[in-house]
């Protein structure tokens, strides 16, 4: 299958094994499409529905070659007490075809009303996006989709491992082509949905819940295989944004790696870039986390025009399904932030510059203070009480200009260029500095 932004993305499951079994023997004189479904199989936890029924008994294949009469060879799924329905998912004329009674009883409701829901209008945008996601992959490609899906009919979560698979389907259908009634015969690649119910201890009840908090967490959390430096498992925010942001052609035929989780950041240099994967390939359990902030790439046709940074922090672990080394992705968005701090640098330089003015400016009218004093004061002409005077105005106006020398400094000090001068200085002479200004 296609990198995991690109199929549609599975519920989390529990990585731990399921406690129940149940025993599904098909009657030998079912028709292939029951025994194809279910052949004589212990399920006592999740990864031998998915392991045991696809490679073991490859059913798969068998459902996938057989070509099946609608509705005539459906009739012996009524019997069966697990959900199962017939689905359509072709875009622009998506149709619920079939259920059998197994998922209509608990909702009340019947297969008429079941096939007058309109899939075409009344589904959202996400809903759409998931189900031609589905379609390209089940009834397009052939392929088989899994993921564990949890529901609440009556208000109770009913936990189902939901399995969608192509089935090829002779109908009769009508010359508008809006039913599946008598009429011209035509062969087409359905959507066949199962739901086999997952029961669980409270332990597994826990689990669920700490999955639906990763799940749906605003944050992009992701976890990489260290070995192969692959996705194997993304939460809904990190799926959403790496969908979009990652080339999809590059994808096509590979899961989504490290690489391109990097390449969707604006590295200012190669070699910042290099010493990144350096840091994380030498990480250990033991290790610390590696964190980095960088400016990540525009989505395509984005006219907004503001930078988006993220802060990607990554976690060694040991993933808990293989066992493999791998590494937590936990990726904040901190545009917000680094916009506050741009604003902060901006509104400390405007300071600086305004103070650096202003000093500029109480200096000069400082400096033709003193500088006349000392004329006034080598004035032969001019009387003793008088100089004493103007000493005391000269003596002022030389300590206003260092006061306007420590605004400067303080300034300074925000920038770094402050330069500290240890000099003799004379207690005597500030002393009587002081007193004739006083």
């Amino acid at each position: 299958t296609v990198g995991y932004p690109f199929t549609p993305p599975p519920r989390p499951r529990p990585h731990n094994r399921l406690n129940t079994t149940t025993i599904i023997t098909p009657n030998p004189s079912a028709p292939d499409i029951l025994r194809a479904l279910y052949p004589a199989i212990t399920m006592s936890k999740e990864d031998q529905i998915r392991d045991e029924l696809n490679q073991q008994y490859g059913y798969d294949g068998q459902i996938n070659e057989r070509i099946h009469h609608f509705p005539d060879d459906f009739e012996i799924l009524e019997e069966l007490s697990i959900p199962i329905q017939l689905f359509d998912f072709t875009p622009g004329s998506k149709k619920r075809l079939w259920a059998n009674q197994a998922f209509l009883q608990p909702s009340n409701q019947s297969l008429e009303k079941f096939r007058e829901f309109d899939l075409n209008t009344n589904l959202s945008e996400a809903m759409n996006k998931f189900a031609g996601g589905l379609y390209e992959t089940v009834q397009v490609k052939m392929q088989t989709c899994r993921h564990v899906k949890t529901t609440y009919p009556g208000g109770k979560p009913t936990t189902n491992f939901e399995i969608f698979r192509p089935v090829q389907v002779i109908h009769r259908h009508t010359a508008a082509g809006n039913d599946y009634t008598p009429g011209e015969e035509a062969k087409k690649n359905m959507m066949l949905i199962q739901l086999i119910p997952i029961t669980a201890n409270a332990k597994e009840d826990d689990l669920k819940r700490a999955h639906e908090l990763i799940y749906y967490a605003d944050v992009l959390a992701t976890i990489v295989l260290a070995t192969s430096r692959t996705v194997a498992y993304g939460n809904y925010k990190s799926r959403a944004y790496y969908s979009t942001h990652v080339d999809r052609m590059a994808t096509e035929e590979r899961q989504i790696a490290l690489e391109d989780i990097l390449d969707t950041c604006l590295w200012p240099t190669l070699n910042e870039r290099q010493n990144a994967i350096q840091e994380i390939e030498k990480l250990e359990l033991s290790s610390p986390p590696f964190q980095t902030e960088c400016r990540k790439r525009p989505q395509k046709g984005a006219t907004s025009g503001k930078e988006v940074w993220h802060r990607m922090v990554f976690i060694p672990c040991t993933d808990v399904v293989s066992g493999e080394a791998a590494f937590f992705i936990n990726e904040y968005d901190i545009s917000q932030l680094k916009e506050v701090q741009k604003d902060l640098q901006a509104a400390n330089e405007a300071q600086n510059a305004y103070v650096a003015g202003l000093s500029h400016e109480l200096r000069t009218p400082l400096n033709g203070m003193v500088g006349l004093s000392d004329v006034v004061m080598q004035d032969a002409t001019c009387p003793a009480a008088l100089k004493k005077k103007i000493q005391v105005i000269r003596t002022s106006g030389i300590r206003l200009s260092l006061l306007v020398d420590d605004i400067l400094d303080a300034a300074s000090s925000k920038r770094n260029t402050l330069v500290v001068k240890h000099e003799k200085v004379s207690i005597h002479d500030t002393m009587e500095s002081v007193a004739d200004i006083v």
